[in-house]
């Protein structure tokens, strides 16, 4: 179970409107998430040119509040047992991206991302690309996600769609919700209807409202949920680090096995040289 807790739990005399404002950022791979970050805290904090393996936090001032910003590794996207939805977020997905690597042991999950900006997320953002297709299985992965960190997330999260500027022409984000299928529908309305739209190509343009409007989002999800936050509770830390720590054992186990193994079938270990005579 998770737990929330507000600016008066910490005896904060300022009440439930603290000068801080903290945003996790949660995605897949190719979303977009890192220079959404970016685009947030209005400077190249993050690499935007390599895959995320773990979690960074960046700090800026913005509207005389501080504001802390947590980039996340992409979620892992769960197989497909028909294959077809993996198949189609693959042949879709940017041409020239990398291909997404595959889960590792050393991955983090959301809840380390959560404790980087204690006590807690405000807002839990899930960057999802127009670009890419948002399949049954891309909305599974999104569930688990917001699972690992434990109940009552939902009421703290918000849809940040990315590459707006992909969108054919006098296409709204409306509409692309509408049309592109009930799994993209199931995710906005579990996000409580609240959704965002980044052209990150826009970050530097002096016209660009898109992070004064995101932070309005962000004030009223902050003023709905009564100025409450987001904070993982320490039993949810304990059984992910105790599965990290059995899952690396079974490798090594595993690991061991086959080096036993193959000693057995063929000739010296490697890199064993032959006895001179």
């Amino acid at each position: 179970m998770a737990a929330v807790s507000s600016a008066s739990d910490t005896g904060d005399p300022r009440g439930r409107h603290p000068p801080e404002r903290r945003l996790l950022i949660l995605g897949s791979p190719r979303s977009g998430k890192t220079s959404t970050a970016n685009t947030i805290l209005g400077d190249e904090v993050f690499d935007s040119g390599t895959e995320t393996t773990h979690s960074n936090v960046g700090h800026t001032e913005l509207y005389g509040r501080r504001l802390t910003v947590v980039d996340t590794p992409p979620w892992a996207v769960p197989s497909d047992p028909g294959g077809e939805a993996d198949s189609n977020d693959n042949a879709e997905a940017e041409p020239d991206g990398p291909p997404p690597p595959p889960p590792s042991l050393d991955s983090e999950g959301p809840c380390m991302g959560a404790i980087l900006c204690p006590p807690g997320p405000h807002a839990i953002l899930l960057v999802v690309s127009v670009s890419q297709p948002f399949t049954e299985t891309q909305r599974r992965a999104a569930e688990e996600q917001l699972g690992a960190l434990g109940g009552g997330t939902w009421r703290y999260s918000m849809v940040l769609f990315t590459c707006v500027d992909k969108l054919s022409k006098g296409v709204f984000i409306e509409e692309h919700i509408a049309n592109t299928g009930e799994a993209l529908q199931w995710l906005v309305e579990k996000c409580g209807s609240r959704y965002h739209a980044f052209d990150n190509t826009r970050k530097d343009t002096e016209d660009n409202t898109q992070v004064p409007e995101l932070m309005e989002k962000v004030e009223e999800l902050i003023t709905d949920n009564q100025g409450w936050y987001f904070e993982v509770n320490e039993l949810i830390l304990l059984e992910e680090e105790q599965a990290r720590r059995a899952l690396e054992e079974e490798r090594m186990r595993m690991e061991e096995h086959a080096r036993q193994r193959e000693q057995m079938i063929g000739g010296p270990p490697r890199g064993a040289q032959e006895p001179l005579v």
